[in-house]
């Protein structure tokens, strides 16, 4: 298949070894294709990138190009040659990616490209070159395909090709390329010249698009008329062997079921009747339309949610043995998103309204998890693009965790499921005690893996979670190795709870984990009040919000829009919810979160403040550092190993001095400590330091 995403290197380097006219020599790339020597251009290879195409071919007056196969096994080269045939977004992409000097050149004939039938497989490598008016010829064969690779000094893929300025043996070879020619259809689909030749219109890549050029090479006759049953086995074996790794051939091979008739007597497989097959567009639309098979893991509870590659609209299966994912992003009406906000907002307003201690900031970090919530299905997008714009270490800053750390009565199981509901896991089922169904080495790393784009939801997550693992795929380990990984493909997303108390983690765990407080209880005297309010909040509540959001990120992506900022990933998010509230009239609750919260360091802050301030006399100034005496700290306390390891997990990193944990002291760097606790010390405290 052609990958598109080769650049342009000008000079040949010694991993490509050159026989020019029976001699050993170094040639450019420009003096090998010499456009100012030879004005025609005959080639069979293949082809690794649209620009490298263009910036070689440039120049020459004719072009006719046979874009050969790379894969050189038998069973993959004859998969993917009808993969290319019935599915035309390579085609399409790599018309749109040609510069458009090129794109004229193609349309006008000048340059014309070529690729195999189905079920033919070009692996030659001939580039014949020639000049009537002069009567000069060349012919180039060998290993090296017409690629970056062949010839970038930095690629050491060992190549080698023969260079003959003659006309004897460009006659044999002209003969050989005339065959192939006859086995091959036009590469850029007809489409693609219209739009552009009308208005220099591109064509995007969509189901309907596919649909439209496959129609249109059945009734050209582009496509075989006959496949034999030797032919249909080799697709249906390769569907199996490959399922995972090839997910294209399953939709090849459901084309052809639909478009060719049942085995006959002779045992082919012969083309329907055009009108049979007109008849069939709904169905090679559904079919152009389905997203990659899910595996779903045993055990997994969730419902899938899937992203269409080329629209990046999310689409939605209930059962893994259902064939067509049925699309799940819509735009809802005015009335439905203000019923809503209005439950959303009541929701988050119990939160303050029932609170022993009210606090209007404890509503706000549920609105938060919120907002995090919708926005987890994109959270994958959005690493990739960081990746993109920014320094690919700055990834690890779009968390794929948001945990919720609350005390008892706190109401955070309860926001889980709210949340849960809104994303349309409803009455809780979807959420994972984590303690009884996820704390085995790899469930959670095996299911984040997968595509599947609902977040896990899991309650009661224990400590050992944040903790450090020998397995990389619990822990501390696991968080730090999905954090830090560029995904290519959909990558799924963890929402849980944990308790407050118990929750701490190195900093490099805790950067990669988005962290919400809630310390306010509910006020037990008011529960009956309480439960009654939430009834009927839960009452008719739905994910049709969360299908509207869905469409319109997608949108937001598919036109290139900022999906992000690297100072708040939920930027979109935001501006996606402001929309809401402005189009239904419902006022923005003042609670309404406009940035990212930073409760992980904040409670690192009072811990260390609350601990400095109460034992000013176990912190002992030493000049540049500041000797702590923990064992006289924890002198009368209980579980003392737990509370050093939180309180080391507390602590800034850049206050921790070279000798730190010696003996039983802790030492530490002053300056930076009293930044860490916003501390600043009094006259006399200095003036009696200084004497010190």
């Amino acid at each position: 298949m052609i990958n598109l995403f080769d650049t342009v290197e000008k000079v040949s380097s010694d991993s490509l070894f050159v026989v020019y006219n029976s001699a050993v020599a170094k040639m450019k790339i420009t003096e090998i294709f010499d456009s100012k020597r030879y004005t025609e251009f005959k080639a069979v290879s293949y082809v690794s990138s649209p620009k490298f195409f263009a910036e070689t071919v440039k120049g020459f007056k004719s072009v006719i190009f046979i874009l050969g196969i790379d894969n050189v096994d038998n069973l993959t080269k004859f998969s993917d040659g009808v993969s290319e045939n019935l599915k035309s977004n390579d085609s399409v992409k790599f018309f749109n990616d040609l510069p458009d000097e090129t794109k004229n050149l193609v349309v006008e004939d000048n340059i014309k490209i070529r690729y195999g039938k189905p079920g033919v497989m070009i692996h030659d490598k001939i580039y014949l070159l020639s000049n009537e008016k002069t009567g000069e010829y060349r012919v180039i064969i060998g290993s090296a395909n017409f690629s970056t690779a062949a010839f970038n000094s930095e690629n050491h893929n060992f190549e080698n090709i023969r260079i003959d300025d003659s006309q004897n043996l460009y006659e044999i070879y002209l003969e050989r390329f005339n065959y192939l020619l006859q086995q091959t259809n036009d590469y850029i689909p007809e489409i693609c010249r219209r739009s552009y030749k009308k208005d220099k219109a591109i064509v995007t890549i969509s189901p309907d698009t596919n649909v439209e050029i496959l129609l249109e090479k059945l009734k050209n006759n582009d496509i075989a008329l006959v496949f034999s049953e030797e032919q249909m086995e080799t697709l249906h074996k390769y569907t199996d062997q490959l399922e995972e790794e090839k997910k294209e051939i399953d939709t090849a091979k459901r084309i052809i079921e639909v478009v060719f008739a049942p085995k006959d007597k002779s045992g082919n497989f012969k083309l329907k009747p055009p009108a049979v097959l007109y008849a069939k567009k709904n169905l090679l639309r559904e079919i152009f339309y389905k997203t990659p098979k899910h595996k779903k893991i045993v055990g997994d509870i969730r419902e899938i949610l899937l992203m269409d590659g080329n629209n990046f609209k999310i689409y939605k299966r209930n059962s893994e043995d259902k064939e067509i994912a049925e699309i799940y992003s819509k735009l809802i009406d005015r009335e439905k998103i203000k019923s809503t906000l209005e439950k959303i907002n009541a929701f988050t307003q119990a939160y303050f309204d029932f609170a022993v201690t009210p606090n209007e900031i404890i509503p706000s970090k549920i609105y938060e998890l919120i907002l995090y919530a919708f926005t987890a299905p994109f959270i994958w997008k959005i690493r990739q693009k960081c990746s993109m714009i920014y320094d690919k270490s700055a990834v690890a800053d779009i968390p794929m965790f948001c945990i919720l750390g609350g005390s008892r009565e706190s109401g955070k199981t309860t926001a889980l499921r709210f949340v849960a509901t809104l994303l349309g896991q409803m009455d809780g089922k979807q959420i994972y005690d984590y303690s009884r169904e996820l704390d085995t080495v790899g469930i959670i790393f095996e299911m984040i893996k997968e595509n599947n784009l609902m977040p896990i939801f899991a309650d009661e997550m224990s400590l050992s979670f944040f903790k450090r693992s020998n397995s990389t795929k619990k822990g501390e380990e696991m968080i730090k190795s999905l954090a830090n990984e560029i995904p290519s493909e959909p990558i799924g997303t963890l929402i849980g709870t944990t308790n407050l108390s118990d929750f701490s983690s190195s900093g490099q765990v805790v950067r990669r984990i988005y962290y919400l407080e809630v310390s306010s209880m509910f006020n037990s005297q008011k529960k009956r009040e309480s439960v009654e309010y939430l009834k009927n909040i839960y009452a008719e509540l739905d994910d049709e919000l969360f299908k509207d959001f869905t469409f319109r990120f997608s949108q937001a992506i598919f036109n290139n829009e900022e999906i992000f900022k690297i100072e708040d990933f939920l930027t979109l998010t935001r501006k996606i919810f402001l929309s809401y509230y402005e189009e239904s009239g419902v006022e923005v609750p003042k609670y309404f979160p406009r940035e990212l919260f930073s409760d992980y360091e904040n409670r690192k802050v009072e811990t260390w403040r609350r601990l400095f301030f109460a034992n000013k006399n176990c912190f002992i100034d030493k000049g540049s550092t500041i000797q702590v005496n923990i064992d006289e700290i924890f002198r009368n306390s209980t579980n003392v190993k737990a509370q050093k390891d939180k309180l080391i997990n507390f602590l800034d990193e850049t206050c921790i001095a070279s000798d730190f944990g010696i003996g039983v002291n802790w030492f530490l760097k002053k300056d930076e400590f009293y930044r860490f606790i916003e501390y600043e010390p009094t006259f006399f405290e200095k003036f009696k330091n200084f004497f010190k």
